[in-house]
């Protein structure tokens, strides 16, 4: 099972409130939301934001089929990288990872659908994939967010990653 994370960012510099601009007449981030929604293998979706019109909106259109995290100043400025709201969620909300995966949806590719979604899961379970993930994931951490993983302990049904820089 996998839970996955769409984080929503309300400052956005370039493009302000880009997350909910409405494209063909629907917010941005539902987009995302419903290319996640009813696949066997994502058990859990957690939309996280810094802004409460954000999650307001998502909590009107979903209800509880998506769990809504309030993202706290320091994981939402300008100079946090994403790798931060999810290092805080697996820290402190740990009760929303109870599956052996995660994964990241970001909210700005609308052209995601939820069969885009089904095929990648149909290969995420290969389990040949599930080996290049890992060692994929610890790549993309170490080289490409700038941060360095002390501590990765991957349990058969479980995961956790802690002690990020």
């Amino acid at each position: 099972m996998i839970t996955f994370i769409v984080p929503a960012r309300e400052g956005s510099q370039r493009l302000p409130n880009k997350n909910i601009k409405k494209l063909n007449g629907k917010p941005l981030i539902f987009y995302t939301i419903e290319a996640l929604l009813n696949h066997d293998l994502i058990s859990n979706i957690i939309f996280t934001s810094d802004s409460k019109e954000y999650c307001n909106l998502v909590e009107k259109k979903f209800g509880n089929k998506v769990i809504i995290e309030v993202r706290p100043k320091e994981t939402a400025s300008n100079n946090t990288k994403v790798v931060d709201e999810i290092e805080r969620l697996l820290r402190f909300r740990s009760e929303h990872f109870k599956t052996e995966w995660f994964g990241l949806a970001l909210p700005t590719a609308p052209l995601r659908n939820h069969q885009t979604v089904a095929k990648v899961l149909e290969v995420f379970s290969q389990p040949i994939i599930l080996f290049f993930l890992v060692m994929h994931m610890i790549f993309l951490f170490n080289l490409l967010l700038g941060k360095m993983i002390k501590t990765m302990n991957i349990k058969i049904g479980h995961q956790y990653l802690m002690n990020l820089l």
